[in-house]
């Protein structure tokens, strides 16, 4: 299996409305439950979810936008900028090193990231760290099927080894929530 890296130069394709369409952020709302709530949107490129995150939290909570790319970030921001968003925090990140405090998040979130690291355990585990003892852990990403868009079928790393994962680096009672045609989403808790 190898990796594959999002191309920057693509990000129009990720807030397009087919994208809309078959991965609406809509679904997973109520996933984000609670007042003064921090979330980490890790691999958040130019804020699919993590602006949709933000008005959801509006006044009860605050989303860390995190990437590796500087120009997702960069568009991103200017992107939160025009639509008034003002709860979210930007932060450029390496994959195993993310620049925020152990234990200072609700929620990690992650779309569409899994596949792209070289160390799912790895990137997981930096995952785990910076999450509150109680928070939980939300994963969406491609299922190992074919479609028209999307990584290679050779990348996509499958729901049951996913859930594998996240065993491995010690989540429990993981959840697995059946909400998009070609993606799955995986919900599991600190443990």
């Amino acid at each position: 299996m190898g990796i594959h890296k999002f191309d920057p130069s693509n990000s129009r394709m990720l807030i397009s409305r087919e994208r809309k369409k078959i991965l609406s952020p809509s679904k997973i709302r109520y996933l984000f439950k609670g007042n003064m709530i921090k979330v980490c949107d890790l691999g958040c490129g130019n804020g699919f979810f993590a602006i949709p995150i933000c008005r959801w939290l509006r006044g009860r909570g605050e989303v860390i936008g995190v990437d590796i790319s500087d120009e997702m970030l960069k568009e991103l921001g200017m992107r939160a900028g025009k639509m008034g968003v003002k709860n979210l925090i930007l932060k450029r990140s390496d994959e195993y090193m993310i620049p925020l405090l152990s234990r200072s998040m609700d929620i990690v979130f992650m779309a569409c990231v899994l596949h792209e690291v070289k160390s799912a355990r790895r990137f997981l585990s930096e995952s785990k760290r910076i999450l509150k003892d109680d928070g939980k852990l939300i994963v969406i990403d491609w299922k190992r099927m074919r479609t028209q868009g999307g990584p290679p079928l050779n990348v996509r790393i499958g729901k049951r080894k996913a859930i594998d994962y996240l065993k491995r680096v010690g989540f429990k009672e993981i959840e697995g929530v059946d909400l998009y045609p070609y993606h799955y989403v995986l919900i599991g808790k600190k443990g």
